[in-house]
């Protein structure tokens, strides 16, 4: 079973604003969904897609979550700080590629 990794990549806006964005960028073969402090963000992303968020500036915990089984988390991200006005990209993939 390949091992499962999660990258976070940071970029920021020109200017400050209230709010930041966050994407899921799945490198899976299932769908995702992601998932906020808890809460439903975005998706389903379809394996290679992505999808973004709205999210309040501050500390958050990101989860990955399988499109067909919203309780299963496959990758989880905690105490991410996400600042004003940023926009960072989070990259769920395996560190092998999975067998077909």
């Amino acid at each position: 079973m390949p091992v499962l990794l999660a990258g976070l990549t940071l970029g920021w806006a020109g200017s400050a604003q209230a709010l930041a964005q966050i994407t899921l960028q799945n490198k899976l073969n299932v769908q995702l969904n992601l998932y906020i402090d808890g809460e439903f963000g975005c998706g389903p992303v379809l394996p290679n897609g992505f999808c973004t968020s709205s999210v309040a500036a501050g500390t958050h915990t990101l989860d990955a979550r399988t499109g067909g089984d919203p309780a299963t988390i496959v990758a989880t991200q905690p105490d991410v700080n996400i600042e004003d006005g940023s926009s960072p990209t989070w990259t769920v993939y395996y560190d092998t590629p999975p067998s077909q």
